[in-house]
């Protein structure tokens, strides 16, 4: 007796089709399962065969061989209890028609872990698991055409699973409804299909930049960052509101796209994160602590899951006191700084993960906080601590800090001033403009916003005027500036050359984007 159903798995984030081959033969009774299963899986057995019991059907005492094809990669998690149980049912519905069933169990993709009393339970990584089954094609025995004609899931999943499908999907509570359904299709017309998803009322509370006193040089850069995804590092004394601009970033980018919110949804549905199997409308802000590990930051471990760097796409990720994090996790940043993405490699697992967002970071001067600051004399850091804490940001990570901002402490008339009439919405409103122009800008390209410009790319896209580009080559010999430095300039001065709705790159353009690398040089 033969069967064959179809599941699903996550490798990275990603969603693949597995095929779930089931063999039931005459023999003393066992049950094996194949095809580079991890323990997780091969504990799917117990919950099967408890399962198929208590759901009312009878678990046959024979030899069971379970295949899971493609059998090189290796399968993790509980997803693929259903589809293992509905091949064990397929293959005695075989057996007891001694002929081709006209019950075709493999139209369907069967997701869901299993309770000991049948029914089902949600699992993490649905939305990459449908989306994986809507962009690969099954095999079947004459064509490589696609037959599944929708997907079962824990009802738990349905909203989540729906969002990133483009075939019907059923939500179910148990075994035995997934059951009668397969067997009667006609009961799927009773079944209320959500064919798109409801926006959330609930929306995450506005921080305004209103709330911040003075920082007029900080809020330009925190705008120009928006503006173009530039990487921004803020410096200044304890108490100067480095962390209260961070928190205001998120707010000044645009809505997530339809594309974006998919994107960064199955991101946290795989980690389990995606609150009520809404898609992410938010875009995300991360800001792990400073006791962070490498793993944690990059990704990694067993299974492999995405870190901080990727659950930060299309967001900010916010690394406060950053001289206190150890220096390799720092380091690591420096791949998906450049390619936004980050490669993980294991022994017997290699993935890659989106790392697409706005990195900022935030440092004193020194451990206590005071020195270069008016209140110098309060410093009590030797020169060997202050210089152990700056080194913890090496050169390579500095150069790749498109803005470097000073935060002072705020003046006491700069705290009774008014508020300041420069809102989050208004300046979110020219950034979606300066965005705008990006994308008229670089439409029929990969490329989304000026930091992501390549050095051919600059010759293309960023003309200087003749004053403006006389004035960065007297920079680059004056500042000793380094290659990537020189392009990291161009592409801030076109950023700035968008907010003030100019094709052309002019002279005070230049001139401001060079006042944030010339802080730079003096740390």
């Amino acid at each position: 007796m033969y069967a064959k159903t179809y599941g699903v798995c996550v490798s990275g984030i990603d969603g693949y089709v597995v095929t779930v081959e089931v063999d039931i033969s005459p023999g003393l009774p066992s049950f094996d399962i194949v095809g580079l299963p991890a323990t997780s899986v091969k504990e799917a057995k117990e919950r099967v065969r408890s399962a198929i019991k208590n759901g009312g059907f009878e678990f046959p005492m024979k030899r069971i061989v379970v295949n899971l094809a493609p059998a090189h990669i290796r399968k993790d998690g509980s997803s693929l209890d259903l589809a293992i149980a509905m091949g064990i049912l397929a293959a005695l519905q075989e057996g007891k028609h001694k002929k081709k069933q006209s019950i075709q169990w493999n139209h369907h993709v069967f997701i869901g872990e299993l309770s000991l009393d049948g029914s089902l339970q949600p699992v993490m990584g649905m939305l990459s698991m449908v989306m994986g089954v809507t962009n690969q094609e099954l095999e079947n025995e004459h064509s490589y055409t696609s037959m599944v004609e929708d997907i079962i899931v824990p009802l738990g999943n349905q909203e989540e699973a729906t969002s990133g499908s483009s075939i019907p999907v059923y939500g179910l509570s148990s075994l035995s409804e997934v059951v009668e359904l397969v067997e009667h299709p006609e009961k799927k017309k009773h079944l209320s299909i959500q064919t798109s998803i409801e926006i959330s009322k609930h929306r995450m509370e506005m921080l305004d930049l209103q709330d911040v006193k003075g920082q007029v040089m900080a809020k330009r850069a925190l705008e120009i960052a928006a503006a173009g995804g530039h990487h921004l590092l803020m410096t200044g004394p304890p108490g100067s509101g480095k962390t209260m601009l961070a928190k205001r970033l998120p707010f000044l980018l645009p809505p997530l796209s339809r594309e974006e919110q998919l994107e960064v949804s199955r991101i946290y549905s795989v980690m389990g994160l995606l609150k009520s199997g809404r898609l992410m409308e938010e875009r995300p802000f991360r800001s792990p602590h400073h006791t962070s590990t490498l793993v944690a930051m990059a990704g990694g471990g067993q299974p492999p899951k995405p870190g901080e760097i990727t659950l930060a796409h299309k967001g900010v990720l916010f690394l406060d006191e950053a001289p206190e994090f150890r220096r390799p996790v720092i380091e690591v940043l420096r791949q998906p700084l450049e390619e936004r993405q980050i490669h993980i490699a294991r022994i017997g697992m290699a993935t890659t993960y989106p790392s697409d967002c706005i990195v900022v970071m935030a440092m004193n001067p020194c451990p206590c906080g005071w020195f270069g600051t008016e209140e110098d004399y309060r410093c009590t850091c030797t020169a060997t601590q202050i210089q152990r804490y700056q080194r913890v940001l090496s050169g390579p990570i500095l150069d790749r800090m498109d803005l470097v901002v000073p935060v002072e402490r705020p003046t006491l008339t700069e705290i009774y001033a008014p508020r300041d009439e420069v809102s989050t919405k208004q300046v979110r409103n020219r950034v979606i403009r300066a965005r705008a122009m990006q994308m008229e800008r670089y439409k029929g390209t990969n490329i989304s916003v000026n930091s992501h410009l390549s050095h051919s790319d600059i010759e293309i896209y960023a003309k200087l005027s003749e004053e403006a580009k006389n004035l960065l080559d007297s920079a680059f010999t004056t500042l000793h500036l380094s290659l990537r430095s020189y392009d990291r300039i161009i592409k801030v001065a076109r950023t700035i050359a968008d907010l003030a709705e100019s094709e052309e790159i002019l002279a005070e353009h230049v001139a401001e984007a060079l006042s944030y690398r010339q802080v730079q040089e003096g740390l």
